[in-house]
């Protein structure tokens, strides 16, 4: 099965989405849209399905650097009148040689491999024009496999590394192409009581999330790297910050991570209300800003909001004693007319406080549920 290869181009906006592509450990999920036009060469969209390739940056100004961002494998491809929307599954970064000399011919080996397959001599590839085959088939590029080299892969060394030549990339007037952009990178999830958050597979859809628990925070942390182009003075214009936004109200955001500098760790938290009932939603990170103009280009961390065994049965027995004891309080008349043992009276009297116990159990719940419903609406 030949790999699939998708190319974006490093003009606005499709670098501002380059954090959906690098930020995010393997097997989350991000997308691209397209219209058909760049398409030619693929009729059955269908077919993209499964394949798994690369997704390239084009180097506008310089065409014939085709940079791949990252290993990706197709999990949907869905058509909309002329648009094509294809989402994937981010699989490795490749590990790039951290010398600019180096950098560059692993580039130029990889360009003569990519010019074959998108058919050169029929789409043209010049600079500051358009590439009429951004989405083509080809052979795999054996010559990024991270698994085949001595080091152990390590996603973050390869971000940083990659991210360290966009430092490099300057467009038409000598000016950084990524001057003042703010990369991220997701390092770890914790609960503030130290327990790592993994990316793991679960739902009815085999997809990937972070599983949460009622009533706990989490801290994210990211690793942030700015290349401004200042040297000495390393602070960044204006106030810039790592937002959580989730899209459940059972999520609450705690803190937001400021950007200061260059480099850093960004900390930004949040908190799990105490739901019962399990579901799925996201949680939208993006950068915002003061800046006039600025647009945020959220990066998605799926999320599953999960129940223990324990909590479940806890709700359970809550709503069979309720129920039972408001069946029995009201019959208790009925059932002990004739019993000498225990009076009607005695008996309201047991089941009151665990009417109220367990009711106040049984409204808070159907309170939650109502608001989960409110909040996927």
């Amino acid at each position: 099965m030949k790999n699939i290869f998708i190319t974006i181009n490093s003009i606005k906006p499709y670098t501002q989405e380059l954090n959906s592509y690098l930020s995010l450990p393997a097997q989350s999920v991000a997308r691209v849209r397209f219209k058909k036009k760049w398409l030619p060469e693929i009729n059955n969209y269908s077919e993209m399905n499964g394949k798994e390739g690369h997704i390239l940056l084009r180097i506008y100004s310089d065409s014939k650097k085709l940079i791949p961002l990252r290993k990706i494998k197709i999990k949907d491809v869905k058509e909309i009148g002329d648009i094509v929307y294809i989402e994937f599954y981010l699989l490795d970064i490749p590990l790039f040689p951290s010398d600019e000399s180096e950098f560059n011919n692993l580039i130029d080996r990889i360009y003569k491999s990519l010019s074959s397959s998108f058919d050169e001599a029929k789409y043209p590839n010049k600079d500051n024009k358009d590439l009429k085959n951004l989405i083509f088939n080809g052979s795999s590029l054996d010559i990024l496999d991270s698994k085949s080299s001595d080091s152990e892969y390590d996603e973050i060394k390869n971000w940083g590394v990659i991210t360290s030549s966009f430092s490099r990339l300057n467009d038409n007037n000598g000016e950084g192409i990524f001057k003042d952009f703010d990369f991220l990178k997701l390092v770890e999830i914790k609960s503030f009581d130290g327990k790592k958050i993994a990316l793991v597979q679960s739902g009815n859809d085999n997809d990937y999330y972070f599983k949460l628990k009622p009533s706990t925070e989490y801290k994210a942390t990211f690793l942030q790297r700015t290349y401004t182009g200042n040297t000495g003075n390393s602070s960044i214009d204006g106030v810039r910050k790592v937002k959580i936004t989730p899209e459940t109200s059972l999520i609450k955001e705690l803190r937001s991570g400021y950007i200061y500098g260059k480099y850093d760790l960004i900390h930004s938290s949040f908190s799990t209300s105490d739901y019962k009932k399990e579901t799925c939603s996201n949680v939208e990170v993006a950068i915002s800003s003061n800046a006039e103009n600025h647009i945020e280009y959220p990066v998605i961390l799926p999320m599953m909001l999960t129940t223990s065994l324990k909590d479940t049965v806890f709700t359970v027995l809550s709503f069979v004693l309720f129920f039972v004891g408001f069946i029995l309080y009201y019959s208790a008349e009925t059932m002990l007319a004739e019993s000498t043992f225990l009076s009607a009276k005695g008996l309201k009297e047991i089941l009151l406080p665990i009417l109220i116990l367990s009711g106040a159990n049984v409204i808070k719940d159907i309170k939650d549920m109502a608001l989960g419903r409110l909040s996927l609406l």
